[in-house]
């Protein structure tokens, strides 16, 4: 065998090794692209989760401070905490801090609601973001059960709106009682 062949031989040798190469990194980019997209969807999935969590935990806080107090202003934080939820108020950035400071704040400071629809609602949020069915129907079971809650709390809010002692003690039962505990 001649020098040129033995060259021709380890150019292609090193040709095919080197398309290999660059095969096995394409591949690995790319699993690490999906990787990297499921780890953001799984961060925005965790994101949402909380908010739901926070957002729950806050719409009992503001309706039971509401019937005990009858101070609007509670039943104001409860209202916008309801419009991020449906998309009628942006979404906010840390969610507790923000309704602490809120809560403490003048009622004048409690953002009005508005009658348009221009944000997506929590539910959209997961829907869009590439979750699997499973999840989205866990966000969406979770996401039912505090909405039973808020038509709880709706039905406290429209008997304190009636007024009177015995229908002031229903409202509070409504929010302290075993069906709402549950």
């Amino acid at each position: 065998m001649t020098a040129k062949k033995v060259l021709n031989i380890l150019y292609i040798v090193f040709c095919a090794f080197l398309l290999m190469s660059v095969f096995i990194v394409v591949l690995f980019l790319q699993h690490n692209l999906k990787q990297t997209k499921n780890l953001v969807a799984l961060e925005k999935l965790t994101a949402v989760s909380t908010e739901l969590k926070t957002s729950s935990d806050s719409l009992t806080r503001f309706a039971r401070m509401y019937v005990i107090t009858m101070d609007e202003k509670w039943r104001m934080l409860f209202d916008h905490v309801v419009d991020i939820r449906t998309g009628f108020a942006s979404p906010v950035e840390n969610p507790t801090i923000y309704w602490e400071r809120l809560s403490l704040a003048p009622k004048s400071t409690i953002p009005h609601r508005t009658v348009q629809k221009s944000w997506p609602s929590l539910l959209e949020i997961i829907q869009s973001n590439d979750a699997r069915r499973n999840e989205v129907a866990a966000f969406k079971s979770a996401l039912d059960s505090s909405n039973v809650l808020i038509d709880i709390e709706q039905q406290a809010f429209d008997l304190i709106k009636i007024g009177g002692q015995e229908n002031v003690a229903n409202a509070r039962l409504l929010l302290f009682g075993e069906v709402y505990i549950k």
